[in-house]
């Protein structure tokens, strides 16, 4: 049978800020032209913006850029920066890291409100390969307390990070994960993928998956 492998993952970075920017919030939107410029090493056009159609009031008002080129998305919200990524490769990370931080340098020079919270959530689907997951997660619980079971769910809490392992809903046999980390007002994106990185291998190693990152 082949090694588990990661089938389907997703990353989303959420930026919160002491403060809005409602007032700069006009038309012309002045933020649409700040970031073509910020993103002027991804290819872009018009077309690329759009303000998000579901808003039901003016806190979920935003302004959704789409970076094909890296699967994604950049969203800006009155309030808010969140960063989502479809499949996104480590191999990609000197890209993204230039790209998240441009954007966030850019915006901090254009408003004056500064950043509150950061908080990272990465999703991945593992397949099941030639691993027993039942196996594999009843090492990492009292097994013999809770009964026999096909998959251990386990969630493990820290003070600034949380790590979700489950069966996935999506490939059959195969496991998902879910790891929320919380970092410094003040990171770089470059610092946060290597935590984010370090926390992707040390969850996979809980179940001994290796190779795949």
């Amino acid at each position: 049978m082949p090694n588990p492998d990661i089938v389907e993952s997703s990353l989303e970075h959420r930026i919160q800020f002491d403060g809005n920017w409602i007032d700069k919030w006009v038309l012309p939107n002045p933020f649409i032209s700040l970031l073509l410029s910020a993103l002027k090493s991804t290819p872009l056009t018009l077309e690329h913006f759009s303000f998000r159609a579901d808003a039901k009031n003016v806190a979920e008002t935003a302004l959704v850029i789409s970076i094909e080129e890296l699967r994604g998305t950049v969203t800006l919200g009155v309030d808010r920066l969140a960063f989502k990524l479809n499949n996104p490769d480590w191999d990609m990370a000197e890209r993204v890291v230039e790209l998240f931080d441009g954007v966030v340098d850019a915006l901090k020079s254009t408003i004056s409100a500064p950043i509150k919270t950061q908080e990272s959530t990465l999703a991945f689907h593992v397949s099941q390969g030639e691993f027993d997951y039942g196996t594999k997660t009843a090492a990492l619980v009292d097994s013999k307390k809770l009964g026999p079971a096909t998959f251990y769910g386990i969630n493990v809490f820290a003070s600034d990070r949380s790590v979700l392992i489950q069966p996935s809903k999506r490939y059959s046999g195969g496991a998902f994960y879910r790891i929320t980390r919380v970092f410094r007002p003040d990171a770089k994106f470059a610092d946060i993928a290597l935590a984010l990185y370090a926390d992707e291998a040390a969850a996979l190693s809980l179940l001994d998956i290796k190779g795949v990152i």
